[in-house]
């Protein structure tokens, strides 16, 4: 059909050609050679043909517009899972005006399920669950692959009784449904959020938002689904408690050394924080930093204390640190433009960043861009928690990290679990083989010190060498808190000097 417009096209358009030079450039020469009731059929000619070429003109547009149409639709949606792409969110749904509820399914164990089995099993799966979730779902609701193990599901106008069955048999479903590949079986541990006030928010974004703290509440009370506003009483205020705290700077930066064995002193710092109440009191940090998570709060405090431990560098220029950042801080670019912002490769040689790793990554590609950005800029990175269970050794090759600090879990179980000692050794081996340095947290006694010293760890953190607090022990850092302490006893060897002075004579 394409074709046959584009021949017809040029056969008009020359043919038009042909009869506007003749009419307008040999007017004078045809008025004499022909009759004027001549001319004036050829000029009726040259009209007719117009329309026609017009016509042409049209159904052609008409036919580029149906395709860019279907491509658009095409493009935006992922052809093994059947699910929307992230898109289509921000395409089609900047108002609320016909959603009635707005659900956050995520997947808990889809990273562990890919790094045993592969993309193609999983993408496998969540075209089964795509197919589950239609046949309980409206059939003009939207189900969007939000990140990689979530899901995002748009529920359209209907009765708030019709809420109540869609959710009720999801649960039912979820319970029982098991997912297939070849002859591999398996069950999804999946969790829901839900928002059924999506009216009383004022955009799509926060009433996602809303979806994502009756999320964290499903997996808190390990319930497969949580329906937002039941418990929103007690986390709003939490919240604000949090994010005043953070505004008004109630932040104390505590350090714990890290300590190179084989050199026998500390070598650099992780900074850990507190936030402060109105009160003064403490705000355990297992407690905010899951209230805050997923949420701007968060990327608000994460850049903050960035910005507190860059200071430090500038102040002291012996000093070496070890700052926390998420992993969505680094995707989303907030990270790097801080980074940018501070252009000075004396103060960023010193400065590592710490990336947990059992946090998912949805856009690896761009993740890793970011990483090599900052890098490049001078500073180093370790990932965090490693072992943990999310470990992706291809995308710790890809990062080419500068130290993978091995999980504290797995530390502390290595005078009782042989299993543990031989992750340990496994993962020391791998990280000495690709030029990786290796740190082992939750140093917490002399025993668990030898085990480690024997497998030639030269990298050590824990209550062993020292606890958090608020000053770095460090000669290069005078303060009057640390002028007048004199030791308990004479140093009977480095790692009791380290305790107490910071580093050896």
């Amino acid at each position: 059909m394409k074709k046959i417009f584009l021949i017809l096209e040029v056969i008009l358009l020359f043919s038009l050609l042909v009869l506007l030079f003749l009419s307008f450039n040999t007017v004078n020469e045809l008025e004499i050679s022909y009759s004027k009731e001549t001319i004036s059929i050829l000029r009726e000619y040259i009209y007719f043909a117009g329309g026609i070429l017009a016509l042409v003109i049209f159904g052609n547009i008409y036919i580029f517009y149906t395709a860019i149409k279907s491509n658009s639709k095409k493009e935006f949606l992922e052809k093994n899972t059947g699910f929307l792409t992230k898109n289509n969110l921000n395409k089609d749904l900047k108002n609320l005006k016909n959603i009635k509820a707005i659900l956050i399914l995520e997947i808990e164990n889809l990273l562990e399920i890919e790094n045993t089995y592969g993309t193609e099993v999983v993408e496998t799966i969540l075209f089964q669950l795509n197919v589950k979730l239609k046949k309980i779902l409206p059939s003009d609701s939207r189900l969007i692959r939000y990140s990689w193990s979530e899901v995002l599901i748009l529920i359209p106008e209907v009765e708030d009784i019709f809420i109540s069955d869609i959710l009720e048999n999801l649960e039912k479903v979820i319970k029982v449904a098991r997912f297939s590949y070849k002859n591999i079986t398996l069950k999804l541990n999946i969790f829901i959020g839900v928002n059924k006030d999506v009216q009383k928010t004022k955009n799509l974004d926060e009433a996602i938002k809303d979806a994502f703290f009756a999320l964290e509440d499903a997996k808190k009370n390990n319930k497969i689904i949580s329906i937002y506003g039941k418990d929103k009483a007690n986390l709003l205020p939490k919240l604000i408690e949090i994010k005043e705290s953070i505004d008004k700077d109630r932040i104390n930066l505590l350090f714990q050394p890290i300590v190179d064995v084989k050199n026998k002193k500390i070598f650099k710092y992780e900074v850990l924080s507190r936030i402060l109440n109105s009160k003064g009191e403490v705000i355990r940090p297992d407690i905010f930093l899951e209230i805050i998570k997923g949420t701007t709060i968060n990327t608000e405090f994460n850049l903050k204390i960035l910005e507190k431990s860059i200071q430090l560098l500038k102040k002291y220029e012996k000093l070496e640190l070890s700052v926390n950042v998420s992993p969505s801080d680094i995707l989303h670019g907030y990270v790097v433009k801080y980074i940018r912002n501070i252009n000075d490769s004396s103060v960023l040689n010193r400065l590592t960043l710490e990336v947990l790793e059992s946090e998912e990554i949805y856009d690896y590609q761009l993740f890793k861009e970011n990483l090599d950005y900052i890098k490049y800029a001078g500073c180093k990175i370790a990932i965090d928690d490693f072992g943990s269970g999310y470990s992706n050794l291809m995308h710790i090759l890809e990062i080419n990290p500068d130290y993978i600090k091995i999980d504290g879990s797995i530390i502390k179980n290595i005078l009782k679990d042989r299993k543990a000692y031989i992750l340990v050794k496994t993962i020391k081996d791998f990280a000495e083989d690709t030029d990786i340095k290796v740190v082992a947290e939750y140093v917490s006694n002399k025993e668990i010190f030898e085990v480690l010293n024997k497998l030639n760890i030269q990298y050590m953190q824990g209550y062993f060498f020292g606890k958090p607090e608020n000053i770095p022990k460090n000669p290069f850092i005078k303060k009057q808190t640390y002028k007048d302490k004199k030791p308990p006893a004479t140093p009977q060897d480095w790692i009791e000097l380290i305790k107490w002075r910071g580093e050896d004579d």
